[in-house]
Formats: C-alpha cells, structure tokens, sequence
C-alpha cells in the first residue's frame, strides 16, 4: 500500500485495518502494518488449513477404495 501526504510517500507491506470511525459524514480508518509474529501465525493458520483438507481428501480416497473392495464395484 502506498500511502501519499504531506510529508511525502510511504509504501507499506502488509497492512491490517485496526478500527474504522464515523466523523459526520465522513469515514476514518486506521491501519498498521502487521508483526512478524502476525505473520507467522497467518503462515501457520494456512498451513493447518490445508493439512486438514489434506487428510479429509486422503480419508475420502480411502473410504472410496474400501468400498470398491467391500462392495465388489
């Protein structure tokens, strides 16, 4: 994200919205930049994500050739 301002150009990575207010008509937000330790939770959050798709697909595949075997399809 590339924020413009009077004191110039910033560019961040990795922004998270931290709150979002209404003054009058108008909405304000603020924004920061996530920690290294946000990050890595996210990492790991993903990776179990899709471990646990993973192993249903696996279960899934396994029950599919049981029931060939069992059911003689």
């Amino acid at each position: 994200m590339t924020i413009e301002g009077p004191d110039g150009t910033q560019t961040y990575q990795d922004m998270k919205l931290v709150q979002i207010s209404k003054v009058g008509k108008s909405y304000w937000f603020i924004l920061a930049e996530k920690t290294a330790e946000e990050k890595q939770k996210e990492l790991a959050a993903a990776a179990l994500a899709t471990s646990a798709n993973s192993i249903t697909d696996l279960q899934l595949a396994l029950a599919e050739v049981y029931e060939m075997i069992i059911g003689g399809k």
